[in-house]
């Protein structure tokens, strides 16, 4: 799982660089890997609602990310999972708390990256 969760978070991570910070915090709340074998991935989502936008709104934006990860996936799909509120499933990213934690982290490596003149 821990793996799964690595390759999750490196694909939003991905996202996060590509889509406009509006999108992200608005269609990506809960995300979890129900599914992930050589060709295939399927993330979880918390309603039909965010499944709906996601494969639609943002399907290529998904598949670019994901590929740049796992080059051999050629199926993406969402699904509900009903699991992703379980405070115990340890596999889902609450993508807004993440997007702060990396947005955070890359302007503290930019900030201690900048030369004082």
């Amino acid at each position: 799982m821990d793996s799964e969760l690595s390759v999750l978070k490196d694909i939003l991570k991905e996202l996060i660089g590509v889509l406009r910070k509006q999108d992200f915090l608005t269609y990506f709340k809960k995300v979890s890997i129900l599914e992930h074998t050589a060709d295939t991935i399927v993330f979880g989502v918390v309603s039909s609602f965010m499944r709906d936008n996601l494969s639609h709104k943002f399907y290529d934006e998904i598949k670019v990310a994901t590929m740049k990860i796992c080059p051999t996936i050629t199926i993406i799909d969402f699904r509900i999972d009903k699991n992703i509120d379980n405070p115990s499933h340890s596999g889902v990213v609450d993508c807004p708390i993440f997007y702060k934690e990396v947005t955070s982290k890359k302007k503290r490596d930019d900030t201690y990256g900048a030369e004082v003149v």
